[in-house]
């Protein structure tokens, strides 16, 4: 879950709906940023697909005793995330070989410093099948892959970007992560500078230097969640209840 903390509320963004938005970012990128179209598809689906795995811990949201806030992604408890990301990348496989290779190489990334056993282990049996996958696919152009996960990646930090800040947001007040523009994205610039986002307003936002086929409208879909449901009610029946959102948003060139 992607947590936004207002006064009165919480923004609750569940990130399979989080990585929907990744994935229509990504069917807009130019394609001449890659070496062919070769599995492309495959790289899209990825990308829709690659926080499959949230799905189920996303219906029931944890409250942090310690934090006295819910869990967002970035804190929830590791075994059950563990578990849930292994599970989510085994229903990928089911659907694309490819593409759960894209999405084990991404979820590996959080990992690439761990030192506690869970997370050795949860390395351990991706590199694995990681193995072979990369030993399956005919012809596997590495150049290539890396292209493509270049491409999740930063399609998965652009739609952080928008359900990690508040629409609107200035510079000043944008979430840390993003301040400097998106991590990684040099090899769809000029390959010595990141992409850079900035809100316009409230449902636009500019992108420099534009990646995209043309300009284009979508949406987020999110709950908002009162704090006094939250004191009466719990967590999870309070998201239970509450209704969905829609959050409308246009891509635009810089301004």
């Amino acid at each position: 879950m992607i947590i936004r903390e207002r006064e009165r509320e919480y923004i609750l963004i569940p990130q399979h709906n989080h990585a929907f938005l990744s994935g229509k970012l990504a069917t807009h990128f130019k394609k001449d940023f890659f070496k062919s179209e070769d599995h492309m598809e495959e790289v899209i689906t990825a990308i829709y697909e690659h926080d499959r795995g949230w799905i189920t811990l996303d219906q029931a949201p944890l409250w942090n005793e310690q934090k006295e806030a819910p869990f967002s992604f970035a804190d929830y408890p590791l075994t059950p995330k563990l578990n849930q990301y292994r599970i989510g990348v085994d229903e990928i496989q089911e659907m694309s070989a490819y593409a759960a290779l894209l999405c084990s190489m991404h979820y590996c990334t959080f990992f690439s410093e761990a030192k506690d056993k869970h997370g050795l282990e949860f390395l351990k049996d991706e590199e694995i099948r990681q193995k072979q996958i990369m030993e399956k696919v005919n012809r596997l152009d590495m150049e290539l892959l890396h292209q493509h996960f270049r491409l999740l990646q930063v399609c998965d930090d652009i739609s952080l970007y928008v359900c990690l800040n508040e629409p609107g947001a200035s510079k000043k007040n944008e979430h840390l992560w993003f301040k400097n523009g998106f991590s990684k994205s040099e090899p769809f610039n000029d390959g010595r500078h990141p992409l850079y986002g900035k809100w316009i307003d409230q449902e636009r936002i500019s992108v420099r230097a534009f990646p995209f086929v043309n300009e284009f409208q979508t949406s987020l879909e999110y709950k908002v969640v009162s704090k006094a449901d939250i004191n009466t009610k719990g967590l999870e029946h309070a998201y239970s209840i509450s209704p969905a959102h829609k959050q409308s948003l246009s891509f635009v060139k810089f301004k």
